[in-house]
C-alpha cells in the first residue's frame, strides 16, 4: 500500500526533467525556483539512472509530507508533535538531497503551520472548558458527599460515596489550589460519614447484645 501511494505521489508531483539535471561528471542538481543546488553525485551509471535514484529520494520525502498533512488535518498529532515533524522535514527541504518539487513541498509545509497554530488555540480553549466543567462537577460531588455525611443513610451512603469517588477520578484536574480545597472537603465528608457509620453500628450491636442479655 505504501509503495502504491509513493508512486502516486511521484507521478503527480515530480517531473525529473523539470526539477533537476545531471552534469557530465555525474553531479546531480535540483532546480529550486530560478536557482539550482547540488544534491550529490552518481558517477557510475547513466544520467537516467542517476536521476531515477535521486527522484526516488524525493518520493520518500513527498510521502512523508503527505503523511504529516493527513495527520495534522485529522488532529492525530498534538501541536507540539506536529511542529516537531514540520521542523524535521523543513530541515530536509532546506538542504535537499533529492530531485523534485522542493518549492511545492515547502509551500505545503508552510500551509500547515498556521493550521497547527489554530489547533493549538482550539486545544487550549477546549482544555479550559473541560477544567471549568470539571470544577463545577467536583463542587457538586463535594456538596453531595457533605449531604451524605450529614445524613443517617447507613444502608446506601457508603456505596453512594464510592460512586462519587469513581466519578471524581474521571474528571480533569484543576489548578492545585482549587483541586486541593475541593478534595479536602470531599475527603473530610467521607471520613466523617465512615466514622459516624461505625459508631452507629457499634451502638446497634450494643443494644442488640443488651436486649439478648435481658432476655
Amino acid at each position: 500500500r505504501m509503495m502504491r501511494t509513493m508512486c502516486h505521489v511521484s507521478a503527480q508531483t515530480n517531473d525529473a526533467s523539470s526539477f533537476g539535471r545531471v552534469a557530465e561528471d555525474g553531479t546531480v542538481y535540483v532546480r529550486i525556483g530560478e536557482n539550482e543546488q547540488s544534491v550529490g553525485q552518481y558517477p557510475e551509471g547513466s544520467a537516467e539512472e542517476a536521476m531515477a535514484f535521486f527522484t526516488r529520494r524525493y518520493d520518500a520525502v513527498a510521502f512523508e509530507v503527505q503523511l504529516i498533512e493527513q495527520r495534522v488535518h485529522a488532529g492525530a498529532l498534538s501541536p507540539a508533535e506536529a511542529t516537531e515533524s514540520l521542523d524535521k522535514i523543513s530541515a530536509q527541504l532546506e538542504t535537499p538531497n533529492f530531485v523534485g518539487d522542493v518549492v511545492g513541498l515547502r509551500g505545503r509545509i508552510g500551509v500547515l503551520r498556521p493550521l497547527i497554530g489554530q489547533q493549538k488555540v482550539q486545544r487550549r480553549e477546549d482544555k479550559a472548558r473541560r477544567v471549568a466543567e470539571a470544577k463545577d462537577k467536583k463542587a457538586e460531588i463535594v456538596a453531595k458527599a457533605e449531604k451524605i455525611a450529614a445524613s443517617t443513610d447507613w444502608r446506601h451512603g457508603a456505596q453512594r460515596l464510592r460512586d462519587l469517588m469513581t466519578e471524581w477520578k474521571g474528571l480533569a484536574r484543576l489548578d492545585k489550589a482549587s483541586d486541593d480545597e475541593l478534595w479536602h472537603r470531599f475527603s473530610a465528608a467521607r471520613t466523617a460519614y465512615t466514622k459516624a457509620r461505625k459508631v452507629h453500628f457499634a451502638q446497634d450491636n450494643e443494644r442488640r447484645e443488651g436486649a439478648r442479655l435481658a432476655k
